[in-house]
């Protein structure tokens, strides 16, 4: 399924913090499957011209262009119902291949709170992969990727975010040669359940204690 890219560059006024202490994981993938077999829907743009696939190595997800050489952009798509939270964070682990980059390369996390394929970027990292915002990127072409997993750390999106059947997440790699491969490592979506539903969740746990005693009598 080939979906348009839309990308508004905001990344600068999402927040990077640690992960709430009573976040639960709504959504995680380790990468150790194609992210078709996952739910994400995988697009290219363009649609014709240069060829590239997502690879699952059996550890990650290469982003790989397979032939052309120009820009390409290769996204995965897929929605994340946060219905009965909120404080929703985003976590990516990735790295590179071992060539070198321009700082028109990047690797990004976008969020459509609507549902309607209009993305706005939570980061954007160009050229060299460091797991940070930036648009500018290392300002040396040629700069060799880097090859040691980096996660970005939790990252807070906007309370549009938040009790939101409807939430899309997309990663978007922008590659422009054959050998400038992206590794996707680990992405995860956590969030702090609302008041009602954290009530729910201690109560249910309650219950649960409250049996095992029971039988164990």
């Amino acid at each position: 399924m080939k979906c348009p890219l839309v990308l508004i560059s905001m990344a600068a006024f999402f927040t990077t913090l640690p992960a709430p202490a009573l976040g639960i994981v709504l959504f995680s993938d380790p990468f150790n499957l194609n992210p078709d077999s996952n739910g994400w829907v995988e697009s290219f743009n363009p649609a014709s011209g240069p060829t590239g696939d997502f690879v699952a190595t059996g550890t990650s997800v290469r982003v790989d262009m397979i032939s052309g050489n120009e820009t390409f952009f290769l996204s995965i798509t897929r929605t994340v119902d946060t219905t009965g939270f909120n404080r929703v964070t985003v976590e990516l682990a990735a790295n590179q291949s071992s060539a070198p980059y321009e700082s028109t390369d990047y690797l990004a996390i976008e969020f459509d709170p609507t549902g309607s394929d209009s993305f706005t970027a939570i980061l954007e990292d160009r050229e060299v992969w460091n797991g940070v915002n930036d648009l500018v990127g290392e300002g040396t072409p040629g700069t060799d990727g880097n090859t040691t997993i980096t996660s970005t750390g939790s990252i807070l999106l906007p309370s549009s975010a938040n009790n939101n059947p409807d939430l899309q997440l997309r990663i978007t790699a922008r590659i422009s040669s054959g050998n400038e491969d992206m590794f996707l490592d680990q992405f995860t979506v956590s969030a702090v359940p609302e008041p009602s539903r954290t009530m729910l969740i201690l109560f249910g746990g309650a219950s649960m204690i409250a049996t095992r005693r029971r039988l164990a009598r």
